[in-house]
């Protein structure tokens, strides 16, 4: 699926992909956003139904903008629930990114329908140039390699055109721990600093 744009800029286009992890307490989302070497038959391109994956490699120097790069519901801007924390472009499976889903009523329900694996993480991007990509009409279907894409936003939605994309996991932050049950420290500089102020103390009070 693809978005017309102005003349002379390239077309947003959007990909489904991965949640791969839910850390609900922290309101962290980790996504695999886009599968490397996966091929889809699910992507309608140029008015056909084509064959696409992306290079490994293809979002290289994405982590620089990952604070830019906002996540909405449906490629709806304006239904946004969160932003991208942090980007890992260099993961085997594909391009992971780590968002922060905001504390409103759609945020609360986009973590309990990730919690849920009920909705996949979805891409708008652009290519910039021909180069960045290796296409070949006369096969059947057609196909189209992306060497080089650049992220335009993140959005949630109910399906996904990469089977591979989806939730990846679900992680609450750690159980608070009683400090009562934990080992006492060895610190015997502390301990005699402590003493010393100890005894100062006793003998200005003598």
């Amino acid at each position: 699926m693809s978005e017309d744009a102005p003349e002379g800029r390239p077309v947003l286009e959007l990909r489904t992909a991965q949640v791969t992890e839910v850390r609900a307490k922290e309101r962290i989302v980790t996504l695999l956003v886009a599968p490397y070497e996966k091929p889809t038959d699910n992507v309608v391109y140029r008015g056909q139904v084509w064959r696409e994956s992306f290079a490994r490699g293809a979002f290289d120097g994405i982590e620089s903008r990952a604070a830019k790069i906002r996540v909405n519901r449906e490629h709806r801007k304006g239904n946004t629930v969160g932003k991208v924390v942090q980007f890992h472009p260099d993961a085997h499976e594909g391009l992971v990114a780590e968002v922060r889903v905001a504390p409103t009523a759609l945020g609360d329900e986009t973590l309990v329908l990730a919690e849920e694996d009920m909705i996949s993480p979805s891409i708008g991007f652009r290519i910039n140039k021909g180069s960045d990509q290796e296409l070949n009409p006369r096969s059947r279907p057609p196909t189209r390699y992306i060497r080089r894409a650049f992220v335009d936003h993140i959005a949630l939605v109910e399906d996904p055109a990469y089977d591979e994309a989806g939730v990846l996991a679900v992680r609450e932050s750690p159980e608070f721990v009683d400090a009562a049950s934990l080992p006492p420290l060895n610190t015997p500089r502390l301990d005699e600093w402590t003493a010393y102020l100890a005894s100062r103390r006793a003998g200005v009070a003598s």
